[in-house]
């Protein structure tokens, strides 16, 4: 029996940026079984964010897609039309942005926001305002009634986070794709929101995309990680051997830069350089090239490609030689 939920395979896509088309996701394999929660790790402007918006058809009018697939339940999204895909988002497939007021409308309240979702896909709900509220409840919130009836800017950042999750779950989706749902939250808010989305996958087997730039929130959340640099995927294993036995370069220098107990009164590390603007970056070599430590000439003149090393798939030239 086939658990598959999403396979994202061989995708590729570009922004067209001052009249040319640059890759921005760049041959992009990815997949996510039933029940599971995966990760795309990755700074600030490699890729993820289009990654995910590509699956619900949510590309800036700017983006073209190359190639590839990106299948749901065995359905290539790619081939749907806006109707067809209409019927999927927010029904089968649900997103949580990282920024809820953006995400939520000011002029409506919240019932009747996360009420319009849940009558868009079914026409034979009974009660649904009380379906509203029981879904506000599972998601953590207290005073349903109140915050039914309240507007985005009368409730609190977790508060709205919370009902962005609530709207998400509405229809019960077999795929969520959380956006860096925690950005904008306190430490103790976000422990609470992962928490729930730790809580909400086990009870509803939803299979959970989950994006972030902080590989310390995935550690106790996540079953696979996918680490993304510069539009491709660089190393791919599960959540153990990403921490215990990085192989990439790239996802050995984000774990060193994590703070720890051992580390204190300590210079945290730091990875040179940043993240090439998509209007910079070259077509040839390893991206991770200019800020890598280990690169040689080859780095910088040809792609590495994707292999299997020691149950963990890495994009590097020296896989092998750096994990003796």
């Amino acid at each position: 029996m086939n658990n598959e939920v999403l396979e994202i395979k061989d995708y590729s896509l570009s922004l067209k940026i001052k009249n040319k088309f640059v890759r921005a996701v760049d041959s992009v394999d990815l997949n996510i079984n039933k029940g599971e929660i995966v990760a795309l790790v990755g700074e600030s402007g490699c890729g993820k964010s289009l990654t995910a918006l590509s699956i619900l058809s949510l590309l800036p009018k700017s983006a073209k897609v190359i190639n590839g697939e990106i299948k749901f339940n065995n359905m290539d999204l790619l081939k749907l039309n806006l109707s067809q895909f209409n019927k999927i988002r927010g029904n089968d497939i649900s997103i949580i942005f990282q920024e809820p007021m953006s995400a939520l409308n000011p002029l409506l309240k919240i019932g009747k926001q996360i009420q319009q979702v849940l009558l868009n896909h079914r026409d034979d709900v009974e009660n649904p305002k009380e379906k509203v509220k029981d879904m506000l409840r599972q998601v953590g919130l207290s005073e349903v009634d109140i915050i039914y009836n309240s507007y985005p800017h009368q409730l609190s950042g977790g508060m709205r986070q919370r009902v962005i999750i609530a709207m998400a779950l509405i229809n019960s989706p077999k795929l969520l794709v959380a956006d860096e749902p925690t950005t904008a939250l306190d430490i103790t808010i976000q422990a609470q929101i992962l928490d729930l989305l730790k809580d909400m996958n086990k009870k509803k087997g939803t299979a959970v995309l989950f994006i972030t730039h902080d590989l310390a929130l995935v550690k106790n959340l996540c079953d696979r990680v996918y680490v993304m640099y510069a539009s491709m995927i660089v190393e791919s294993s599960t959540i153990e051997n990403i921490i215990k036995n990085a192989k990439h370069p790239y996802t050995k220098a984000l774990l060193k830069s994590l703070p720890s107990i051992s580390q204190r009164g300590k210079k945290l590390a730091s990875i040179k350089g940043v993240v090439p603007k998509l209007e910079n970056r070259v077509e040839k070599g390893c991206p991770f090239a200019p800020r890598c430590e280990f690169a040689k000439e080859i780095c910088m003149k040809e792609k590495p490609k994707l292999v299997n090393f020691e149950d963990s798939c890495v994009r590097c030239h020296f896989a092998r030689e750096l994990n003796k």
